[in-house]
Formats: C-alpha cells, sequence, structure tokens
C-alpha cells in the first residue's frame, strides 16, 4: 500500500489493470466469482458481450486494491482534489438540515472508501467497520477513515448502538447496503432478478428514526483522471413500515447505482453464497 501511495493516480491505476491480467490468466477465486455472478446477473449480454465484461470488471477489482495506497495513506486534501465532479450534493445537504439524521449508503462500486472520507469532512459522520484480525493492520485502518473526522465502530451490538445514537442526534452514518449480514439477521430480497441474503439494518434505522437514506459512490473516470462522486436519494418506500418492501427498495437503490458504471461494481464479492433453499435446510 505504501508503494502504491508513492504512484500518481493514473500510474495506480495502471498497476490495477495490469494486477488484473495476472488475476485473469491465474483463474483464482476472485476470478470464478466474478464470472459466477456476471454470468447470473447478465444473462441477456452474448457471450463475448459477458466476457468482456468480466475482464472490465477483473480490472475494476484490481484497481479497487492498488488505490489502497492513495484512500489509506495520501493527504485529505490531495485526495479530494481527485474528486473532478459531485453530482447530487445538493440532495445531501438538504437531507442533512431536516435534522433527523442522514444515513449514506454506499455499494461496493467504484472507490467505496472515498465516499466516508468525503462525507466526514463536512458532516459528522459515524460508520461500520469490520476490525482486521492483526492489531497493525487495524490502526492503519482506523488512522486512515478516521483522518478526516469520521468515528469509526465495530460490526456488534454496541457499534449498531453508536449509529442509532448518531442518527437520533441528526448526524450522519455510513452502512454498506450490500454487505451480506450474518445468518439469522437479514432476509431474502430481489437484487439483480436474483435472491440475495440481505440486511435489515438499515430499513430498522429508517423505521426507529425517519432518517433519510441518500446513496453514494465514487465513479472511477478514464485515465486515471480521478473519480466523479455520486449522491442518490433514496425511493420513497425504503421508509415503508413493511420490511420486504424496504429491504427490497434498498436493493433497488444498489441496483441504481450500479447502472451508472456496472463493471465498477465489485462482482467479485459472494453476493449469492446463501440461497433460501440454503435456510430451509438449517432451519430443518
Amino acid at each position: 500500500m505504501g508503494f502504491f501511495a508513492k504512484l500518481p493516480l493514473s500510474w495506480v491505476h495502471r498497476c490495477g489493470s495490469g494486477l488484473a491480467w495476472l488475476m485473469m490468466k491465474q483463474k483464482g477465486r476472485l476470478f470464478k466469482v466474478t464470472q459466477r455472478n456476471v454470468l447470473t446477473c447478465f444473462p441477456e449480454l452474448s457471450e463475448q458481450e459477458q466476457q468482456q465484461f468480466i475482464a472490465d470488471s477483473m480490472r475494476e477489482t484490481a484497481k479497487t486494491i492498488t488505490e489502497m495506497g492513495p484512500m489509506w495513506w495520501w493527504s485529505t486534501d490531495r485526495l479530494c482534489k481527485t474528486i473532478v465532479k459531485v453530482t447530487g450534493r445538493d440532495v445531501l445537504q438538504r437531507a442533512y438540515d431536516q435534522g433527523r439524521g442522514v444515513i449514506i449508503a454506499a455499494p461496493h462500486l467504484g472507490a467505496w472508501e472515498l465516499v466516508g472520507l468525503y462525507c466526514a469532512r463536512f458532516f459528522p459522520m459515524t460508520s461500520l467497520y469490520k476490525p482486521p484480525r492483526h492489531a497493525e493492520i487495524n490502526e492503519i485502518v482506523l488512522h486512515a477513515r478516521e483522518r478526516t473526522g469520521s468515528s469509526l465502530v465495530p460490526t456488534d451490538n454496541n457499534g449498531v448502538k453508536a449509529l442509532l445514537k448518531a442518527l437520533k442526534k441528526g448526524e450522519m452514518i455510513g452502512i454498506l447496503p450490500d454487505q451480506e449480514p450474518k445468518n439469522g439477521t437479514g432476509i431474502f430480497a430481489p437484487f439483480m432478478t436474483q435472491p440475495a441474503y440481505t440486511m435489515t439494518l438499515l430499513s430498522r434505522f429508517v423505521k426507529k428514526t425517519q432518517a433519510k437514506v441518500i446513496f453514494s459512490f465514487a465513479q472511477r473516470l478514464e485515465n486515471g483522471a480521478g473519480f466523479h462522486l455520486h449522491f442518490i436519494e433514496a425511493g420513497d418506500d425504503i421508509a415503508s413500515s413493511d420490511l420486504d418492501t424496504s429491504v427490497a427498495t434498498m436493493n433497488k437503490g444498489v441496483e441504481r447505482c450500479i447502472s451508472h458504471c456496472p463493471t465498477q461494481y465489485q462482482w467479485s464479492y459472494k453476493r449469492f453464497r446463501l440461497q433460501p433453499q440454503d435456510s430451509e435446510q438449517d432451519s430443518a
């Protein structure tokens, strides 16, 4: 990560493309998961289009890896200068000004680490994170993600309480809406026409606090030119009292984000690892 932090963004992305070439040659786990997800979610594409999509997706996944250097080590001023366009900044401000708290739903799309760093620079923000196993890496992650003012809390009951407390104070929280929840804490909802085990935490927060939900992602621009930051208001049904409706609306919001730059989504993530028949077998 320190090595990549010494390079300009254009070279960071070039290194990512080179890394992707190796990953595709090896055909390891990330490649196989990406291939399976693309074939499942985009059956309407021709075989040639699917293969091109897979190759493009692998390049974007590799860029996510090499980008960790700048995301974790660059100064906040230098990092924020890579954001060359922001769409929906007024949407974000209006949501915050309502005083009911704002949930930033940032899926694994583009340079998703950049979303939290940007928002925490302008608003009081608390975000969930899963502490790494190694203490040294944990210290690096905490420093990197909190350096613009964000407060990170672990993915446990204490972390959830901290998020709820922040919302009740009218502050901002960050959640990865496409993170697969622990067994027994989620429900199945449609995602890219497939059943996906999906978190209910965001929907429950909305029900308790009437917080506004804003989807956000940092789209990579070509040739390392920087990033285009998007803020998109969630559909009204995300505040539905029916949990299934709210969760389905959340997944629709993620899909809407993906539609802007489909290959930049993290298709290497096992989003469909659990299926309804698996939970039925567990119950039996």
